[in-house]
């Protein structure tokens, strides 16, 4: 008679055969026994899963401050807030430039350099928005907020005004930086000098003798001047001239004192001839948009025309008229290099 549990192995043996040659089987397990389940034929392997298991190495205790899984040493954790770094247990790396924070590891900046929020960010130790670093490239006192002491700190001059911040007058011109609302251009006056309302009268008996005069010596080039005068005084009025002078300052600054000298020119076609220069007009300050207006007077006589050249001469004495300007010259005033 057939033993029951052996007809039982059997067919559990079968049906795990069956589900190795490529279909699928739900896993059918041998009904729980007391007795050790039978072997199958001899020189026949079991499957795999159904073999006994290896045992694993045993791992040797860790003998540091702390191990870290995968090192070869049973896993040794640090306590809280500490991590375990080449089998220290150690504050976590700093993951920024710098850290102060006492739950990182320490990691200090260079030399002039404050870790500010993890950056390393320059000193100043003036407080005047230039790191010390910088100041010493742009030769200013880092200990010093204003280097030259005109009034304007060196990160107003150095970085916005660009002016230099270590010169009290950077342009050279007559105001200090601080006073100068355009502390790298020089501030100079600009001076206008401009004539207007010219009027002027003819004494015609004069004129028409000084004519007659002319044309009696000049025959021939050159006019002999002298018998000129001979035939009419010299003193004789010929012409009497009015205009007004206006001196404007159009610049940015004051000009201590203003030179100029009046003239008067006869014009013949496209030639131009002084015959009258005035003594020189000398003005004190001019400040900035500042005005004054001068007029003149002056007559003309035969001695100022006999100045004139030959043709200028003959050209009066045929036409008996000519056109006069009014003028300005040698203006002179403050100016800065």
């Amino acid at each position: 008679m057939r033993h029951p549990f052996l007809l039982t192995g059997i067919a559990l043996l079968i049906l795990v055969a069956v589900a190795g040659c490529g279909r699928e089987a739900a896993e059918v397990l041998p009904p729980e026994t007391s007795e050790t389940p039978p072997a199958g034929p001899v020189g026949e392997m079991l499957p795999a899963d159904l073999a006994d298991p290896e045992p694993e190495e045993a791992l040797e205790d860790c003998p540091f401050e702390c191990c870290s899984a995968g090192h070869g040493y049973v896993e040794k954790p640090c306590s809280k807030g500490l991590t375990c770094y080449e089998f220290v247990c150690q504050k976590p790396k700093c993951p920024f430039e710098c850290c102060t924070d006492p739950q990182y590891r320490a990691k200090t900046c260079e030399d002039d350099y404050l870790c500010v929020g993890g950056d390393c960010l320059q000193k100043d130790t003036d407080s005047d928005g230039i790191g010390d670093v910088d100041e010493r490239n742009l030769k200013t006192n880092p200990e010093e907020r204003d280097t030259d002491g005109d009034g304007l700190n060196d990160y107003l001059e150095a970085m916005l005004l660009e002016s230099d911040p270590t010169e009290v007058n950077t342009d050279g011109d007559r105001y200090d930086d601080g006073e100068d609302p355009d502390p790298t251009r020089v501030n100079e006056a600009d001076i206008v000098v401009k004539t207007a309302n010219l009027q002027y009268s003819v004494f015609s008996e004069n004129l028409d003798a000084f004519a007659e005069a002319v044309l009696a010596v000049c025959t021939l080039p050159p006019c002999d001047k002298d018998a000129i005068r001979e035939r009419i005084d010299e003193d004789e009025k010929l012409y009497a001239m009015s205009f007004d002078a206006l001196i404007a300052n159009q610049g940015d600054d004051y000009s201590s004192f203003v030179d100029f000298a009046p003239v008067i020119m006869v014009m013949q076609g496209k030639e131009k001839d002084i015959i009258w220069t005035g003594n020189t007009e000398e003005f004190g300050r001019l400040d900035i948009y500042g005005s004054v207006q001068k007029s003149y007077s002056q007559t003309l006589t035969v001695g100022d025309f006999l100045r004139l050249d030959d043709p200028f001469l003959l050209k009066l004495a045929h036409e008996k008229r000519i056109i006069l300007l009014e003028d300005v010259r040698n203006i002179e005033y403050e100016e800065f290099p």
